[in-house]
């Protein structure tokens, strides 16, 4: 028998539980290609979108408290947040009624657009409108498809400095990481970001080619299991 965990995280926890090292191996999740390749380009998503001219910070999936999410809408009441800069939560939660009343008591709502659920076809195009992506909190062994789908996309990710994210990433290479027991640290990496366009562009060029280095697709995912089914039947 193998088993194919999604991070080294994870692998670490099933050798804990006794299955040996040469059984196990990491095959983290990936991304399909074919279909983020028709997705549009940023400035057409945003037209579509009714958000041409903003500097959009985005987030998709599920939303739970534990991830912070509020601390993105606070961050638009910080001095030095861009007057242009918009919130895009794509999807829906527990956190979302929480979130949305924030927002009202704020006076947020031209600044923060809730999609609600939408359909799986659909997300490319608004991960396509991101200038910013954000990858928060996770369950420590969990390997996120939002993270791939961000990087196929290209955009500069800020996500949380835990080990099994930085499997995937490393700081101001690919990413900016931040202490995810420090909201603060999330909010700071955010307006950096925000705040300097060649380092979005420099972070997104080398996100885009992470997919492709590290084979992080769900074809060569594919490709690794048949290899691995090949080699045990000797």
């Amino acid at each position: 028998d193998h088993v194919l965990p999604v991070t080294g995280v994870l692998a670490g926890m099933i050798r804990r539980n006794g299955t040996p090292a040469e059984h196990i191996t990491v095959i983290p999740n990936g991304v399909n290609t074919a279909t983020f390749a028709e997705a549009p380009n940023a400035e057409t998503a945003k037209r579509l979108l009714g958000l041409s001219g903003k500097l959009v910070l985005g987030f998709t999936g599920f939303m739970r408290s534990w991830h912070g999410l509020d601390a993105l809408i606070g961050l638009l009441r910080a001095p030095d947040a861009p007057s242009n800069l918009h919130i895009l939560l794509v999807g829906d939660g527990p956190a979302r009624p929480d979130l949305e009343r924030q927002v009202r008591e704020l006076g947020l709502e031209e600044r923060v657009t809730f999609t609600g659920l939408v359909d799986r076809s659909a997300v490319a195009g608004f991960i396509g409108a991101f200038d910013i992506a954000l990858q928060p909190r996770a369950v420590e062994y969990a390997s996120p498809l939002k993270l791939f789908e961000y990087l196929m996309f290209g955009k500069a990710i800020v996500a949380p400095n835990q080990p099994n994210i930085g499997e995937i990433l490393t700081h101001d290479e690919n990413a900016l990481l931040f202490d995810a027991a420090r909201p603060e640290d999330m909010v700071d990496a955010i307006l950096r970001l925000a705040a300097d366009a060649d380092l979005r562009s420099r972070l997104g060029t080398a996100a885009r080619s992470t997919i492709s280095d590290r084979q992080l697709t769900w074809p060569d995912n594919v490709r690794r299991i048949c290899a691995i089914a090949t080699a045990a039947r000797g």
